[in-house]
């Protein structure tokens, strides 16, 4: 049911002039960040939850006025990826043909905008496509600072793709004519698919795939890596008409050595197609991909456009149902095994709620259609409107339909509580002829929806809608759950199940769940049985997590072939893997949980304790492995990792009988210990504390006296100097250029790529190889930034 009262947790005004609504126009990628849509470029905002770095420097998310006592609210970090300064192509310059200009650019805004699933950029965080309405892409990145910094442009789609020597046209003919060329050029839409994960491929195997429909009735598929490289790994040819939509459905594995997706394209004419993406994953053809209009099906065109096209995962494998929307009109498709109780298409037709003067069925569809599969009678799916309005539909999974007898969601009731949040944020002043203008929306938890809006007076006479400079983002309840656990549980048990469904390989991430999770522990406080659900799913003592090779891929690499093979084994072990994944997500929940009073301190420690087994554990297999060659050409660092293996709070059971065969390889011996370690100071992690002094070289840079490995955090000689170690490699830390963690504040050196010069630290072979291998933090998972 609607929430009676709404609980607004997010109201912020925004420097920004709204654009034309759509379900892109508020998008979450999977580190969690908001990126809202503007004419001059893409708001990048991040919630502050989960997060320790710089908390002070990120707004407080709500009016002062609607804040609520006893409750911390919200923050929200803000960056903006600028496109007002890009330079533009002149397509006159590329043909004088009239069929080439481009109208957007008379005065060029930003059209639409794609996330890259996360590890797609060099540093694991994702990159951001932007489309203008001069048909360019530009792709953004962080320069140093994801949560705050500059988003720096990167480069342009457009110089590909009309370095593209083939002309394709619908007969399957080649044409060199430099119209068609222009036309297979200018972009129309864009999709980023999700990640292609693989148990025993690490992410740093990037097999997404950018979607780009064009002009001329083509969509081209392209892939990124971290040097700034494009490479186009397949084109089709769908129609004479625009791609003006493009949506990818999930990946799905066929065989062994073959996943596949489809691309739901929409078309100028109100036609959809629908196209079959293979890509090869085995080792002889790794990433070769292709692309095949599905036969047979098609909606034939009626001249009316299509305003919404959108892939909706039903959240059980591999249902999904894909939604599209024309003026007063809400169509649903399920194709040939999408699993569902029905097949083929249904139209429903919208009617029109009182709620405003500006109320219309004909509005465009501007929010996520969003499977709510938490309601197990009603199967529904809400969609957003432009006027500010909202559509149920029940039955999804079995027989679609707009009306439900007996079903607590009501499209009018949770209409008019999304209009009372926005009157409640406006203040005095908004009246029945006011518009909240919805411009995108999605949900970021049970009942809890994230929408921007603008107020309108469509009936004013004197009202000019390009004088409207302010762009509210909001999110509150607007259905009432009655604050279930077992709803608020959900979440945390797909993060959590060790046998649970993972996606082609990896668990989900936890960053994009952090929200989520943090609202519905807020939301239920005091609740035995939450906690009680909390104790069952967050246990880290199971003797299991403490195998740091249960998981672990044998490697079957030659020798030259060393750096590249253990950098993916690395990542593996020491990002990737499923233990060590599942423990930072505990971790990271443990921690969230302890804010709303459900305390799990030991668990906390001991869950610490045994990550950092884990990276250790990694670090010991890598040595022992002959492939790896890392006794060959780093025995001082192999040395250092057995003596601190050997005096970790946690010890790792299988690695135990390999620490000690590796000391008596490379004469270490075990027992020469410097004395027990002094007892740790507040600022001290129990986790981090070794259980005896051992010395390890590390030699103080003020007054070059020695410094006892006591803590793998920081690093104090007899003279009373105070160093913070890697977090990475356990080294000191003696130079401003490091990396910090945003969510434990430790720190790392920056990998030595990314520095030149008399600012490069110098380091072993495989002490730089690790540094180039990890790009997130090996303790909580969450990213770096940099200060410098």
């Amino acid at each position: 049911m609607a929430a009676r009262q709404p609980d607004i947790h997010i109201a912020v005004e925004l420097p920004a002039t709204p654009v034309q609504s759509s379900v892109t126009s508020i998008q979450r990628n999977a580190d969690g960040q908001i990126g809202m849509l503007a004419t001059t470029g893409v708001h990048i905002l991040t919630p502050a939850v989960g997060i320790k770095y710089d908390v002070a420097s990120a707004d407080v998310a709500i009016v002062p006025a609607l804040q609520k006592a006893g409750r911390e609210p919200l923050r929200l970090f803000r960056a903006i990826a600028d496109a007002s300064f890009a330079d533009h192509i002149l397509w006159a310059n590329e043909t004088f043909e009239p069929g080439g200009t481009v109208l957007g650019s008379v005065m060029i805004q930003c059209k639409d905008f794609t996330w890259s699933p996360p590890g797609s950029g060099k540093d694991g965080t994702c990159l951001l496509a932007i489309l203008t309405t001069n048909l360019e892409v530009f792709m953004y990145r962080p320069a140093k600072n994801y949560l705050n910094g500059e988003w720096t442009r990167i480069g342009s789609m457009t110089t590909a793709l009309l370095q593209d020597p083939n002309e394709v046209s619908t007969n399957g003919s080649s044409e060199g004519s430099p119209l068609r060329r222009v036309l297979q050029a200018q972009t129309t839409s864009l999709s980023w698919s999700g990640a292609v994960w693989v148990p025993g491929l690490s992410s740093s195997k990037n097999l997404s795939l950018l979607a780009l429909g064009s002009r001329a009735g083509t969509v081209s598929f392209w892939r990124y890596d971290s040097v700034n490289c494009w490479s186009r790994q397949a084109m089709i040819v769908i129609s004479e008409e625009w791609v003006t939509h493009l949506s990818w459905a999930g990946w799905l594995q066929i065989d062994p050595q073959t996943v596949s997706s489809s691309v739901a394209c929409g078309l100028s004419d109100g036609s959809i197609r629908l196209v079959t993406v293979f890509q090869k994953i085995s080792p002889n053809a790794f990433g070769e991909v292709q692309a095949f209009l599905t036969p047979m099906w098609a909606t034939s065109p009626d001249s009316r456009s299509l305003t919404a096209l959108k892939w909706v995962d039903l959240q059980a494998y591999p249902r999904y149902v894909l939604a599209y929307a024309k003026p007063g009109l809400l169509g649903l498709v399920s194709p040939v095994g999408s699993g569902l109780g029905w097949m083929g298409e249904r139209r429903l037709v919208l009617s029109r709620q009182l709620v405003h003067a500006g109320s219309s069925a004909v509005g465009t569809p501007s929010g996520k259609l969003f499977c709510i599969d938490y309601f197990a009678a009603d199967d529904a799916l809400l969609v957003t409107y432009s006027d500010g309005t909202i559509q149920v539909v029940h039955r999804v999974s079995t027989d679609p339909t707009l009306e439900m007898a007996g079903s607590q969601l009501k499209s009018l009731d949770i209409t008019r509580t999304m209009r009372r949040a926005c009157m409640e944020i406006e203040g005095p002043g908004p009246t029945d002829v006011t518009v909240m203008e919805t411009l995108g929306c999605c949900f970021v938890s049970d009942g809890i929806a994230l929408w921007s809006y603008q107020t309108a007076h469509p009936t004013f006479l004197d009202y000019v809608p390009e004088l409207s400079q302010v762009t509210t983002l909001t999110m509150a309840t607007i259905v009432d759950l009655r604050h279930d656990p077992a709803l608020a549980l959900q979440s945390i048990e797909a993060l959590c199940s060790i046998a649970g469904p993972q996606a082609l390989g990896l668990r989900p991430r936890l960053a994009q769940k952090r929200l989520s999770i943090y609202l519905d522990l807020e939301a239920n406080p005091d609740s035995e049985d939450l906690r009680n659900g909390l104790s069952r799913l967050l246990d880290v003592s199971a003797p299991e997590w403490t195998d740091a090779a249960r998981n672990r891929v044998v490697p079957t690499w030659s020798v030259p072939d060393t750096d590249d093979k253990l950098r993916e084994q690395l990542r593996m072990d020491l990002v990737d893997g499923s233990d060590v994944t599942l423990l930072r997500s505990k971790l990271a929940i443990l921690q969230q949980a302890d804010i709303f009073g459900y305390s799990f301190a030991e668990r906390v420690s001991f869950a610490q304790s045994l990550i950092v087994a884990h990276v250790f554990g990694a670090y010991l297999y890598a040595a022992a492995d002959p492939n790896s060659l890392v006794m060959a050409h780093d025995t001082a660092f192999v040395q250092r990792i057995i003596k601190i293996s050997k005096y970790l709070p946690v010890s790792i059971n299988t690695a135990k009988s390999l620490t000690e065969a590796l000391a008596q390889t490379v004469g270490v011996k075990l027992d020469d210990a410097d004395g027990p370690a002094p007892e740790p100071d507040v600022n001290d992690r129990i986790a981090t504390m070794l259980v005896s002094s051992v010395d390890v070289g590390d030699v103080c840079m003020v007054c070059k006296s020695s410094m006892p490995m006591t803590n793998l955090e920081r690093a104090r000689c007899e003279n009373g100097h105070v160093w913070e170690r890697c977090s990475i490699t356990t080294f000191p830390l003696a130079t401003p250029n490091v990396r910090t963690c945003v969510g434990c504040g430790r720190k790392a050196h920056l990998p030595p790529s990314e520095l030149s010069g008399k600012s490069r630290v110098t380091h072993s072979w495989f002490v730089d190889l690790v540094l180039e291998t990890v790009n997130s933090c090996l303790c909580c998972g969450n990213h770096f930034v940099q200060i410098l």
